[in-house]
């Protein structure tokens, strides 16, 4: 045999094809002939070093084929020979053969288990799991029965027939684990569900005639088969997840001695309010092991296998099921022996506490949040005396580090997007116990015990894989805990034992600990603690309010004895406020570019972005976190970047200059948000400028250093496509008092390349470009500028006839904005100029692309709504006197009143909007305009009927906006208008959507001033016509007017119609005039108080 092995010099693909067409040549096999050359070939197929490079696809499914022919079920050991190779192949080559292959071979090894002793089932289900594995998810009905479910499955039969011996047991489970492996496309949930209750019914039992090693090896099987379905799968699992987290919530401790657990047959949720334990009644100290006693139990338990036996309380709680026993302590080995055993069994037990830790994980990511939150005080500790049976457990007495790991994973995906779950939570501030604990002070203690561990963790672990995962779950736990409701210290206490690890060797630790330096100043607010945390060491120490920072307690994360105020935040507006302690005056230590006042943070991250002084820096992971950490504090902690604002602009501009595409990408990121919270800061107009911040001049140096070079460069990169689309919006976001102080070269700078790269050929890039054109027409210093404003409407109008969608949307958003600038030009008394100066060719073109925008898709109709409204506001008289403007007038008009009842909301309310404008305009809205009365009809109707009350509010002050009567038509559409305005009042309150009652207010608001206004302009002429609306509405309009106006908004309305009655009037107009006074007049002051005393207290109030 070695010969014939020796024949062939290397594995090639032609000795492999050579060996297949060899074995097609046999034709027969039989059991009573002697087949050695079959049994040297099937050797050699053995011996064969397979991988995809030395086999091919057609000559491995050419042997399968055969091998369907030839194998028979009398073959003996030839035919188990075969199914060897069959393996062999399946799992070393990596190939997925055809569907009429993998079918055949799934046929031909059923009947070989069905027909073949008990010897050889071990080998022909190693087959058929690697046929299962190619095959997946492709599987039909048929063959689904006949292998998963109970009722018929041969599988779930050898599963479970207690004949059956231990190594087909194991086998046949893992064919199933192999089947819920690839299960891509999605099988079935019914089939799903078999596979699911199987593993969960295997977890339940204990097999006879296994020992305990086997009965390892078959819990892990089960429990990888249970992750393998939750994340293959779309199969609802929500009726045995009570079930399954009871099993995972048992097995997370196997084998370890902890008598103290004790698992239900199935979890419950738990319900919004727990009684405290008898425990805590008589609360005694908490006993925490010191650190160097965790590692003497540590390493006592790696020299010693984890043994317990089950005791008689244990026993009673699971003897409804047949849960498997967590002793390990009984052996059938002798003493020479029992020293290895103990140590191969300790190591099976991690793997299976390791294995339900990961499905536990596996549960959670795939169950909706809603679902997840009712058992997360199963899983989850909320006291110190409540840890037995919790991932702290696992954490506090565990010695394997994968498991360590796989519980750190599992609690990170239980806090996982639950920021709002957690904004419940609340602590008391005082520890004196009470009968009952509130569900928010449950969540309370749960967050201040996930400090405690893992703080405690930290510290006491030396292995790389511990350290940073747990990094990684402190990251966790604090990007969605509350502190502003919290106790405050924990975030302090934090801090200080993961600073150290900024500066470790290992590169994923580093990693972990920026990740969470990365949340703690992502935390909403701004806290006070953050801000004092970021302080230099000397202004901390300078600080008047470190006592309430501070926390006296000796171990990390416990509750102080005395009431101590909630964690207090910053005051709105974040980014204009300095904290008293933290007020910048002169003094030794206000030199901005004073090394000592530099925040740690900061310089902690340069180093780790920066070169080091030998030239060399550090792996790219651990750059691109620091970035992203600079990138958080400039969003949320701007009030502390005064001092070090320098020295993150020159970080900055080396990142930006670096070779590194990955780097520079996320210094233009950190560009962007500290230009964009640069330019909030200026735009508040809340806060005055002599509490402003930061200066001009100092946003000034920030810019000129990126505009001297390295952004440039960033914007003129041909090879990265993204550097350019965020270098534009970084210039987007430059605010225009900034902008204004540039100096004029700059300016250009800013000017050109935004205007060339609207040409670009990338539509990331044209889109952003256009975006940032759009901002920058805003800017006071440039809509007055002629040149520049007609620059960026060809350039929009350009990119509007792209074929993407998304650079329609960012075009049409720029050309709302050029248009919205001519109208604001309106307002200057040197608008005459710009006028004549503004091409009309140009206009007509912007009429034309925001008339096609109205026609286009919905993100860019309401655009294209509100540039068309706009236009129409400033069309001046002497471009109506050009060819077809009427025409182009009288489309873009009808669009308009089409818009108000077709489209998304936003594209109505926009058409309202655009309609004011419209009507203000004075040399387009003449009395005589044939569209006239379909605008203020359409205007009635959508203030009247629109289900969406931001709709109606907009069209009752666009009917606000016209300041002739002679614009609201005849009498009687004058009467109409009146008519809708009186049935909108009586339908102000109706709604079906509860997210309109918060509008309710404004909108009878804006329906009484619309009632005024139109009786402000009421002539003589309009009365006999109001007649028949006013006499039956009178009292609805005067209580509706009297509970939403204020006398004030009346008095001229009223002092029109006082002039009106002096006028020469027929007794029918009279009497509607008078009527009409009555209504408008407001009560008096004591029929007011009056009124009141006869109304009750109650008050209906809306959130």
């Amino acid at each position: 045999m070695a010969c014939a092995a020796n024949a062939f010099s290397s594995d090639t693909p032609e000795r492999f094809a050579e060996l297949v067409r060899r074995f097609c040549r046999i034709k027969n096999l039989n059991k009573d002939t002697e087949n050695i050359d079959t049994n040297v070939l099937l050797d050699q197929f053995n011996s064969f070093r397979v991988n995809t490079d030395s086999v091919k696809d057609q000559d491995v499914c050419l042997f399968l084929k055969h091998c369907c022919l030839l194998i028979k079920p009398d073959l003996g050991q030839l035919g188990i020979k075969c199914c060897i190779v069959i393996t062999y192949l399946l799992v070393k080559s990596e190939i997925e053969p055809p569907d009429d292959v993998l079918n055949g071979l799934l046929q031909l090894l059923e009947n070989l288990l069905v027909n073949y002793d008990v010897w050889a089932r071990p080998d022909i289900l190693r087959a058929l799991g690697a046929v299962l594995y190619c095959r997946g998810g492709r599987l039909s009905v048929q063959q689904l029965d006949n292998l998963v479910t109970a009722e018929t499955g041969l599988l779930h039969k050898l599963i479970f027939n207690s004949s059956t011996d231990p190594a087909t047991r194991k086998g046949a489970l893992q064919c199933l684990e192999s089947l819920s492996k690839r299960c891509v496309p999605y099988i079935d949930d019914y089939y799903a569900s078999h596979c699911l209750s199987t593993f969960l019914a295997v977890l339940k039992t204990r097999f006879p005639k296994s020992d305990e090693l086997m009965q390892c090896k078959l819990l892990t099987v089960a429990l990888k088969g249970i992750q393998h379905v939750l994340s293959s799968t779309t199969t609802s699992h929500g009726s045995l997840l009570g079930e399954l987290l009871a099993a995972l919530k048992a097995y997370n401790f196997f084998g370890r001695d902890d008598p103290s657990v004790q698992i239900p047959t199935c979890l419950q949720p738990t319900h919004l309010g727990d009684d405290i334990p008898a425990s805590l009644v008589n609360p005694s100290p908490p006993s925490r092991p010191h650190k160097k006693t965790l590692k003497k139990k540590s390493k006592s338990r790696r020299s010693k296998g984890d043994t317990r036996d089950s005791d008689e309380e244990e026993t009673r709680a699971l003897e409804s099921v047949p849960w498997p026993s967590l002793s390990g302590s009984e052996s059938d080995y002798s003493d020479t022996e029992s020293g290895v055993v103990a140590n191969k069994l300790q190591g099976y037990q991690a793997r299976v506490r390791q294995h339900s830790l990961c499905a536990l994980y596996s549960i959670v990511k795939g169950t909706m949040r809603r679902l997840v939150f009712g058992y997360w005080t199963s899983f989850l500790p909320t006291g110190s005396e409540d840890r037995a049976g919790t991932l702290a457990a696992v954490l506090q007495n565990e010695w394997s580090i994968k498991v360590k790991v796989a519980a750190l994973a599992a609690i990170a995906a239980f806090l996982e997007r639950s920021k709002s779950a957690l904004l419940v939570a609340t602590e008391r501030e005082s520890a004196s116990v009470q009968p009952f604990t509130p569900f928010s002070v449950l969540v309370g203690n749960m967050i201040r015990e996930l400090h405690v561990t893992l703080l405690a963790l930290l510290p006491s672990e030396s292995s790389p894989q511990t350290i940073t995962q747990t990094l990684k779950c402190l990251a966790t736990v604090v990007g969605n805990s509350p502190y502003q409701k919290l106790r405050p210290g924990l975030l302090s206490k934090t801090v200080k034992l993961v600073r150290p690890y900024l500066s470790n060797r290992n590169a994923n630790i580093r990693v972990g600990a920026l990740t969470c330096m990365g949340a703690v100043v992502t935390i909403h607010a701004p806290l006070l603690e953050v801000s004092y945390i970021l302080l230099p060491p000397h202004r901390q120490e300078e600080s008047a309010d470190v006592d309430v920072l501070k926390d006296d307690s000796s171990s990390p994360g416990s509750l102080p004895s005395t009431p101590v105020p909630m964690t207090p935040t910053l005051p709105t507006p974040p980014l204009s406020f300095t904290p008293p302690h933290m007020t910048f005056t002169p003094s030794k230590h206000t030199d901005t570019s004073a090394k000592d006042d530099i925040i740690w943070l900061i310089k902690s991250c340069g180093r780790s972005i920066l070169p080091n002084s030998s030239g060399s820096t550090s792996p790219l992971p651990i750059r691109l976190e620091a970035l992203q950490v600079l990138s958080s504090m400039a969003l949320g902690y701007l009030t502390m970047l005064r001092s070090s604002l320098s020295h993150l602009t020159n970080i900055l501009v080396q990142a930006l200059a670096d070779r590194d595409p990955g780097v520079q990408l996320h210094a233009v990121k950190t560009s962007e948000n500290l230009a964009c919270a640069i330019s909030r800061h200026f735009s508040n107009d809340a806060v005055s400028a002599d509490d402003k911040i930061f200066s001009v001049k100092e946003a000034l140096i920030f810019w000129d250093c990126l505009l001297a070079g390295p952004l440039v460069e960033v914007l003129q990169s041909e090879k990265h496509t993204q550097l350019r689309a965020i270098g534009c919006d970084c210039l987007s976001n430059i605010g225009a008092r900034v902008f204004e102080a540039l100096e004029v070269s700059k300016q250009i700078i800013c000017l050109t390349m935004l205007l060339g790269l609207t040409a670009d050929p990338e539509p990331l890039v044209k889109e952003s470009a256009a975006r940032a054109l759009g901002v920058y027409v805003l800017f006071p210093c440039q809509r007055t500028d002629v040149s520049f404003v007609a620059d960026a409407a060809n350039a929009v109008i350009t990119c509007m006839e792209e074929t993407n969608l998304s650079v329609k949307v960012k075009s049409s958003w720029a050309m709302a904005n050029v248009a919205d600038a001519l109208v604001l030009n309106m307002a200057r008394d040197d608008f005459s100029s710009f006028a004549e100066s503004f091409s009309d060719v140009l206009l007509v073109k912007l009429f034309s692309s925001a008339t096609n925008a109205c026609c286009g898709e919905e993100k860019i109709r309401y655009n294209g709504v509100r540039a068309l409204g706009s236009l129409l506001r400033y069309t001046q008289p002497r471009t109506l006197q050009k060819r077809n403007m009427t025409d182009v007038i009288e489309n873009s008009v009808k669009l308009l009143v089409q818009s108000l009842s077709q489209g998304v909301m936003k594209v109505r309310w926009n058409a309202c909007y655009a309609l004011g404008g419209l009507l203000q305009n004075d040399c387009i809205t003449v009395p005589s305009a044939t569209w006239l009365e379909q605008v203020l009809i359409g205007l009635c109707l959508a203030m009247k009927n629109s289900k969406n009350f931001k709709v109606r509010i907009n069209a009752a002050q666009a009917l606000q906006t016209v300041a002739q009567r002679s614009k609201y038509g005849p009498a009687e559409l004058f009467s109409s208008i009146w008519k809708y305005v009186i049935e909108a009042m009586e339908m102000s309150s109706k709604t079906e959507d509860f997210a309109n009652y918060k509008y309710i207010s404004s909108l009878s608001h804006q329906l009484s001033r619309t009632v005024l206004h139109l009786a402000s302009l009421m002539e003589h002429t309009d009365l006999v016509c109001l007649a028949a609306v006013l006499f039956s509405k009178e009292d609805t309009v005067k209580q509706f007017l009297n509970a939403t106006s204020e006398p004030l908004e009346r008095s001229s309305c009223l002092s029109h119609l006082e002039k009106l009655k002096n006028l020469p009037l027929d007794k029918s107009s009279l009497t509607v005039l008078l009527s009409l006074l009555s209504t408008l007049t407001p009560p008096d002051v004591d029929e007011e108080k009056e009124g009141e005393q006869n109304r009750t207290t109650f008050r209906p109030s809306y959130d």
